[in-house]
């Protein structure tokens, strides 16, 4: 049997067990995202584009949502979701009982929906790690045990098919101008990076980082051409939502709101350790620490002049550079959820491969790969598995019992955030200092 058929063969069956695993955890675990993912895609379906206009946290009793976040992502989502909703009408159940206890539940067809959706993309982001690897290395082997990497570690797989988050979509896309870019395809690199932008807000850093590697490497035109090209999926799908009246005031108030710094509970969902820290002391001694969080931006700040540093010096990788630039975000944004770690996943893998990364840079990039799959098993993941499903399949309530430490105290999850933070810092500075050599 030829290699490559061998190679295909290995990637094919890695793939059916990741789906495997998937279907097995999907339909029985929700997180609060895709209850509240229902209203959203009613609200849209009911207003068209004038969605925007009553996606504020104002209109949440009005619109029966059962939660009081507003929407506060680009179009692209909420037309998928009013796509799944076309053909998924139940309802989510969401009521007080008589001791003033709130209870949600949603219905085991629409967490489907959305989960198959979610791990479609989770599955096409596996492929693209494989694709890229592949070609910065040339080596097959490298890029299964990459891909196998990304698409086995417990947090991709909470993140896809247990809470059950979107950002593997605009991961995809991220992939897919990455793929684009090493194969000398700018325009639709760009256009790729602007798609998974207008997706996920998260994904500014890296589409920052690029363009001033593009800066550096090809001058200001191409550069202003990039930027323009990567801005131009977000004019086309926010303008015809911006048309409505309010629209564009309700949009940017929430927005505003959801990115005023504060103290980040639950601490066990916090993954920036220095938020996590002022929150636990701000907890216990009531100190205000809200400081150590409101200036996030100055970490942020300092590494990004260091990478423009040494890139206006030395030159840079425009591979590297995106992934620094995802790094660099993940370790200093104020708050940081569980899905936020999933692209990184994928871009520490790929780092992990490329030709200029060696010995200790490899050790950190791995040690990060380590720590934020190590949190689903920290974390009593089968709360999902029970506290939005009416009738809980104990099964799989047990199976996720049985693969976590069920670690409740604080104070361990304040530690491992800190850990992990540091962790994060040394692998962006040891990438940093590897970005002088263009390879690709």
């Amino acid at each position: 049997m030829e290699k490559n058929t061998r190679h295909r063969i290995v990637l094919v069956s890695l793939i059916m067990a990741g789906l495997v695993i998937r279907s097995i955890l999907a339909p029985y675990t929700t997180g609060s995202d895709i209850a509240q993912f229902a209203g959203f895609a009613d609200t849209f379906l009911r207003h068209g584009i004038c969605f925007y206009k009553y996606s504020g946290s104002a209109s949440f009793i009005a619109e029966n949502w059962p939660y009081d976040w507003p929407y506060v992502y680009g179009p692209p989502l909420i037309l998928f979701l009013g796509l799944l909703r076309l053909f998924v009408h139940d309802k989510v159940i969401h009521y007080y009982d008589t001791l003033g206890h709130y209870y949600v539940y949603v219905p085991v067809n629409w967490i489907v929906a959305c989960k198959a959706l979610f791990i479609l993309f989770d599955t096409l982001s596996a492929i693209m790690v494989y694709l890229i690897i592949k070609r910065i290395t040339g080596r097959a082997s490298k890029a299964l045990l990459g891909m196998t990497v990304y698409y086995f570690n417990p947090m991709t797989i909470y993140v896809s098919s247990i809470y059950g988050m979107f950002d593997p979509i605009a991961f995809f896309f991220l992939l897919a101008s990455l793929y684009f870019i090493i194969n000398n395809k700018r325009i639709l690199g760009a256009l790729s990076m602007g798609l998974s932008l207008v997706i996920k807000q998260t994904m500014l850093f890296p589409t920052i980082y690029y363009l001033l590697y593009t800066l550096r490497s090809d001058g200001i035109k191409r550069s202003i051409r990039d930027a323009v090209l990567i801005v131009l999926p977000g004019i086309v799908f926010m303008v015809p939502f911006m048309l409505c009246p309010r629209s564009m005031d309700v949009f940017l108030e929430d927005l505003k709101m959801v990115s005023n710094p504060s103290y980040t509970y639950p601490i066990s969902y916090s993954f920036n350790g220095f938020s996590s820290l002022a929150t636990y002391l701000n907890s216990i001694s009531g100190s205000n620490t809200l400081w150590v969080i409101k200036y996030w931006f100055v970490p942020a700040l300092l590494l990004t002049i260091v990478y423009v540093f040494v890139l206006a010096r030395k030159g840079g990788d425009p591979l590297l550079s995106i992934v620094i630039g995802y790094l660099v975000y993940i370790a200093t944004y104020w708050r940081i959820n569980a899905q936020y770690l999933l692209p990184a996943i994928g871009l520490l893998a790929v780092a992990f491969f490329h030709p200029l990364i060696t010995g200790r840079a490899r050790i950190a990039v791995a040690a990060s790969i380590f720590l934020i799959g190590f949190w689903p098993i920290m974390f009593p993941t089968s709360w999902w598995a029970h506290v939005h499903i009416r009738s809980p399949n104990m099964l799989i309530w047990r199976l996720l019992d049985f693969f976590s430490l069920m670690v409740f105290d604080r104070l361990y999850y304040v530690c491992y955030s800190i850990l992990l933070t540091l962790t994060l810092y040394v692998t962006i500075i040891t990438l940093i200092s590897r970005i002088h050599r263009r390879i690709i």
